[in-house]
């Protein structure tokens, strides 16, 4: 039997990252042909639908990136290339990314005659849940998302809470749902910060968007307790919102009290893959206070670097941190119980090391794409029809 092919479409393909999704779909493609699966890349990088056509008339063109077969758009007039790269590369399966991209796959299955498979990286209503404001018909996301659930011939996400929370939405969905959750592939850098042959410094990384439902807030608001409790403490603020300087900015005038009631506070700012590594050596702890995450790649990453992480039990934090073993968990939006978890293992060396150890050590046992290789070729064969 032939390998499966699989074409991808996506948003903002690294070295475009703006988040886990970016990380988590290039790492996916990438490891492919290790279980069998010939994958190619369309994606849409800094999507803007209504954006007019380049102004020098440049036409998007294929190319080959780190063995990876990727067309890049970046606006309407970068259309026209999808549909001959597609052809060309003849896939089996769509497997899409995004909800405001599911109208250019429709046009592509029923192009094609090939199947889709739709990845739900965030649930839309879920955090319209949490942001207390669900209202339908007013949100142009949630309501692609729901479309492309309905539609799609196959649905998946990360998490078993995640599947719990979209099959509240989308009952007739249960019967097309995967949950499966992405890797990542190790290096020996990984591996030496992993090690931790360094004096202990308590030092704090967050690592994300800064926004409400990330739980930038709740951290801010908890940090003061914790560097009142642990002398020399330091939180790196490793984000912000890529491509978005005036949100990013609205969001750091909303904090300014809490920041100003902080000490030991760095803001580096949105950081490169590589960047973004060498503070993950720095650090002691990791903190992943989002109110709820379908997965959550940067924990991930943290804990193949050795850092055990304070985070939200809810969502992927749940299936990605065991409590008291590779980290600590503690209930959504609540400063005071955050505050408290920092505090104490940012105060506990030994503590905070040996459940650092406990995480690299899960993260290569469970979590390596090379583990998780034959789960997503039966994921990608079910999609399609084909016995694994």
């Amino acid at each position: 039997m032939s390998a499966l092919r699989v074409l991808h479409l996506t948003r903002d393909l690294p070295p475009a990252t703006k988040g886990g999704i970016s990380t988590a779909v290039h790492g996916l493609a990438r490891a492919s042909a290790g279980f069998g699966i010939e994958a190619a890349v369309a994606s849409f990088d800094a999507w803007r639908p209504l954006a007019r056509a380049h102004a020098r008339g440049a036409q998007a063109a294929p190319a080959e990136e780190r063995g990876l077969r990727v067309l890049r758009l970046h606006g309407p007039g970068d259309l026209p290339a999808l549909a001959p790269f597609a052809e060309a590369f003849r896939p089996d399966l769509l497997h899409v990314h995004h909800g405001m991209l599911w109208e250019a796959a429709t046009g592509l299955r029923a192009r094609l005659g090939v199947p889709a498979l739709k990845t739900v990286h965030v649930l839309q209503a879920e955090l319209q849940r949490q942001r207390r404001v669900l209202r339908a018909g007013t949100n142009l996301s949630l309501a692609a998302q729901r479309r492309a659930v309905e539609e799609a011939d196959a649905v998946h996400v990360p998490c078993a809470d995640a599947a719990r929370s979209l099959l509240r939405d989308h009952p007739r969905a249960e019967g097309r749902l995967h949950v499966l959750g992405f890797g990542l592939e190790d290096s020996e850098a990984a591996r030496r910060a992993a090690a931790r042959e360094r004096p202990f410094a308590p030092r704090l990384l967050y690592a994300g968007r800064f926004a409400e439902v990330k739980g930038t807030g709740e951290l801010l608001s908890a940090w003061p307790a914790v560097a009142g409790r642990v002398p020399g403490a330091r939180l790196c603020l490793a984000g912000g919102l890529p491509g978005n300087r005036q949100g990013e900015r609205r969001f750091r005038r909303r904090t300014a009290e809490r920041e100003a009631a902080a000490t030991g506070l760095e803001w580096p700012g949105w950081l490169a893959p590589e960047a973004l590594a060498e503070e993950m050596a720095r650090a002691e702890l990791l903190c992943c206070p989002g109110w709820f995450e379908t997965f959550d790649q940067s924990l991930l990453e943290g804990m193949l670097h050795g850092l055990p992480a304070v985070a939200t039990a809810a969502g992927g934090h749940l299936e990605l941190v065991a409590d008291g073993i590779t980290g600590l968990l503690v209930p959504p939006r609540e400063p005071a119980a955050l505050a408290e978890a920092l505090g104490a293992l940012l105060g506990q060396p030994a503590l905070a090391r040996r459940l650092g150890r406990a995480a690299a050590d899960q993260a290569r046992r469970r979590w390596l794409w090379e583990r998780l290789g034959g789960a997503w070729g039966a994921l990608y064969a079910a999609a399609v029809g084909r016995r694994p």
